[in-house]
């Protein structure tokens, strides 16, 4: 099924029939397509199926929809979805509920996050913004943001999707972290690329620069040679190293 209109085409021409839609364990379900899908079927199952879960599906196709109460949707698509998610309460702003992705992609116990107030994991900036933020989700129903996310320590640069749920009347955020590390990274070093381009060495911005990249990529030791007259490299442009690599590598030749 490629989308939720042929769901809508099967059921107008087939009456009576119960869908029972089975999600591909690669399948990255965020909560807007959940939120679609199960407007369409009878019910959701998440690959791989046990042998549990095949016995009960006689049973499953005798159930009329229900309501997705909180509990329903925390051990259902909420768990089973490979997007990292927090389930906060809108009014406490407490964490309520944490999914195994996003404990395992940034490596951190549930019981750390479990009761903690979620603004405090994110930039300063960003806290100072949470009336704001609060306001739109609750007139828009979704936020979109960029900031960073501390835990333990370490800082992850994240792009946080937020939208408002209500359970059983409780409204409710459900978060999604998408981790841009690889993606800051990236752009970061198409950036030094793009500089290391124009570097001369004669001015001092040059070397200040290179030096700048191999703090940020977290090199070991760097250095720039030139040959000398004997036709060997013996001349040192430029050496950032804590042990004199360069001077080493001079004398080894």
């Amino acid at each position: 099924i490629k989308n939720t209109q042929q769901l809508s085409r099967l059921q107008k021409n087939h009456s009576g029939l119960t869908v029972v839609a089975l999600v591909d364990e690669d399948m990255r379900l965020d909560y807007a397509h959940y939120r679609e899908i199960i407007q369409s079927v009878s019910h959701l199952l998440y690959s791989p199926l046990n042998h549990n879960q095949l016995v009960r599906l006689t049973d499953l196709v005798d159930q009329t929809k229900q309501m997705v109460e909180l509990e329903t949707y925390r051990q259902g698509a909420f768990q089973a979805s490979s997007l990292p998610l927090l389930l906060v309460n809108a009014k406490s702003q407490e964490i309520v509920a944490v999914n195994e992705t996003f404990l395992k992609q940034f490596q951190i116990y549930k019981e750390r996050l479990l009761g903690q107030i979620w603004v405090d994991y994110l930039a300063q900036d960003q806290q100072d913004k949470i009336n704001r933020y609060q306001s739109e989700l609750n007139e828009k129903g979704q936020l979109e943001i960029q900031s960073k996310w501390s835990m333990n320590g370490v800082s992850f640069p994240v792009k946080l999707c937020a939208f408002y749920l209500n359970f059983n009347g409780v409204p409710h955020y459900l978060i999604e972290c998408h981790d841009q590390s690889e993606h800051v990274f990236r752009q970061k070093m198409l950036y030094f690329l793009d500089k290391i381009r124009l570097l001369d060495f004669v001015t001092k911005r040059s070397e200040e620069l290179l030096k700048q990249m191999v703090l940020w990529a977290e090199f070991d030791f760097c250095f720039m040679l030139t040959k000398g007259r004997k036709q060997t490299y013996q001349n040192i442009v430029f050496d950032y190293s804590k042990s004199n690599h360069a001077h080493h590598f001079i004398e080894s030749n």
